[in-house]
């Protein structure tokens, strides 16, 4: 807010949304004022956002002025911004003070041109008309971090102060500071959750079942989450029965996809690859009903079988297209000996174990053992063909194959010193003790289990990364990278020394380093490496790819486990 008024003039600022609970793997996960990442528990982490807002909102109220720059709001010498609110009724007011680091303070869209900060102390001068009292003084700092890496300074209140004889008061304001200082001394408080916060579950149970009876007509169902097209639950024509319908019936206007793909709804996690998915479909002349496992957000990828009504099948990589022609590979395709019936429901399952799909129409087994590619993860759909009033019931998404079960111990427990690797990502959001991190905000990377943080001993060409005790001052451990979008894509992880840049690698020995820019295509082959990652909250891993990558194989993790066995060279 504090910089909207200041440099632009808005008054108001929207958070998108207030509360969200998005599969990962959706686009602007994370983007909330308060993220619950298990949408299966309703489990919420980080709080910082909520405090943050809390220092305008529990001291403001509709209706306040805001005072115009160099009127009471303004810059900071050495960078920042002050703005001030003020009661027009009651003569209240409440002053904020803010100062966050430009490499803390990204904006998605536009980028923020580049600026500095520094530690100053502030003096501010109340003019004679001001009203004078005590202030209450509330303190926040996104910057300072403890000895593990967390911020700790959230939302607090400090000791009240008084301005001096010549209407004056100073604060010494750091680098990531939030200072709220105000004439309303009684109301705010740094509340407690009314209810416990549920537990945390990594991985979303199945199997999961719903025949959809229970919900009011019009609505969603629960977790199926619509990508391409609108599904709702409604009547199947003047039965009782109750069904999942797609309701779009034209292209409408795109925002990001114009219309490539038919019409589309998600559930589940990113790195489920072994399930099974079944459901009932009923379609319109020239309609099609699709079952997916393993897609992104767009269906662009993904294992998918879709059922004509003239009896064609087709398995294919990806959705089906709007237009009528598959753009991605066909791994299976042929006819049934009949249409399937426009009165009745038509029952399909797809289940992809590994590099092999099986597919059935009705209890009869359409191909079994079809080869596929097995790099691909992500999410289960129900899907069609074109905007048409398909019909699903009785969906269901199951385990598939042996990678579901317990984890044995993979490798020693790790301590200081120990070396960092690569190796293939565990599947199916099995949560592997070796592959989980945490992003810090002081851009450490902290293996959970350990508690200790990956360290470059020194800032060369080629350093292997190591484990170390957590010290968010130390510069071979600030792996600094874009967090709105490392969940959401690709990204960097960057160490800075004087003016070299150093990004994290990873090659497919199984080897973890740092490299200069675009080192990686001028390793040798068979040593090639990439050196962009994506965080995976969930399971806390961090991946070399975030959609499916065809020509790297299968995804690799960072971890404290060395590789057992050859990896694949890609070539």
């Amino acid at each position: 807010m504090a910089s909207h008024w200041v440099k632009q003039g808005l008054t108001s600022s929207i958070m998108w949304n207030l509360v969200g609970s998005y599969f990962h793997g959706t686009a602007w996960y994370a983007s909330s004022r308060l993220t619950a990442q298990e949408p299966w528990t309703g489990h919420y982490g980080s709080m910082s956002p909520v405090w943050a807002t809390a220092h305008v909102t529990q001291f403001t109220k509709p209706g306040w002025d805001i005072l115009e720059v160099d009127g009471g709001s303004g810059h900071l010498p050495a960078g920042g911004f002050y703005v001030t609110y003020a009661d027009p009724s009651s003569g209240d007011w409440t002053l904020t003070i803010v100062k966050i680091s430009a490499d803390h303070a990204p904006c998605t869209r536009p980028a923020l041109p580049h600026y500095e900060v520094a530690a100053e102390n502030a003096t501010f001068e109340l003019r004679p008309w001001v009203k004078r009292s005590t202030l209450s003084v509330w303190y926040s700092n996104f910057e300072a971090f403890g000895a593990d890496g967390r911020v700790d300074s959230l939302f607090k209140r400090l000791p009240d102060i008084e301005a001096d004889g010549d209407n004056r008061f100073t604060v010494e304001v750091q680098p990531g500071a939030y200072y709220t200082i105000s004439t309303i001394t009684k109301g705010p408080t740094k509340g407690e959750p009314a209810a416990p916060v549920p537990a945390s579950q990594p991985r979303m149970p199945l199997p999961y079942a719903d025949d959809f009876e229970d919900y009011p007509v019009s609505q969603e169902a629960k977790y199926w989450s619509d990508q391409i097209g609108v599904f709702e639950v409604h009547h199947d024509g003047s039965t009782p029965n109750k069904v999942m319908r797609q309701m779009v019936p034209e292209t409408p206007i795109g925002w990001w996809d114009l219309g490539t793909r038919g019409p589309m709804t998600l559930l589940g996690m990113k790195e489920w690859q072994d399930i099974n998915v079944s459901a009932a479909f009923k379609a319109p002349s020239g309609g099609a009903g699709c079952l997916g496992t393993r897609a992104n957000q767009m269906w662009e990828t993904g294992i998918t079988l879709c059922v004509f009504t003239d009896g064609r099948y087709v398995l294919s990589d990806g959705g089906p297209s709007l237009a009528g022609e598959y753009k991605g590979k066909i791994y299976a395709s042929g006819k049934l000996p009949s249409p399937l019936p426009s009165s009745s429901f038509t029952s399909l399952s797809l289940t992809t174990v590994g590099g092999a799909a099986h597919g059935a129409v009705d209890g009869q087994v359409i191909f079994s053992s079809a080869p596929i590619s097995d790099a691909g993860t992500g999410f289960a759909i129900l899907g069609t063909n074109a905007w048409l009033p398909v019909l699903f019931d009785d969906a269901r998404v199951e385990q598939a194959g042996p990678d579901w079960g317990p984890l044995a111990p993979a490798c020693p427990a790790a301590e200081a010193g120990a070396a960092l690797f690569a190796r293939p990502c565990e599947k199916n959001g099995r949560v592997a003790e070796d592959q989980r991190f945490e992003l810090l905000p002081s851009w450490g990377l902290r293996h959970v289990g350990s508690g200790l943080c990956a360290f470059a001993g020194s800032a060369a060409e080629g350093t292997r990364l190591s484990l170390s005790t957590c010290d968010p001052k130390d510069a071979r451990q600030r792996l600094k990278n874009d967090y709105t979008t490392i969940r959401n894509s690709l990204q960097e992880l960057t160490l800075e020394a004087g003016n070299s840049r150093f990004h994290l690698a990873g090659g497919f020995d199984g080897s973890v380093f740092l490299a200069a820019k675009r080192s990686a295509d001028r390793l040798p082959r068979q040593v090639q490496s990439w050196d962009s990652w994506s965080f995976f909250p969930n399971t806390g891993q961090l991946r070399n790819q975030y959609d499916p990558n065809e020509s790297m194989g299968y995804p690799r993790c960072l971890s404290t486990c060395k590789p057992t066995g050859s990896l694949p060279i890609v070539v």
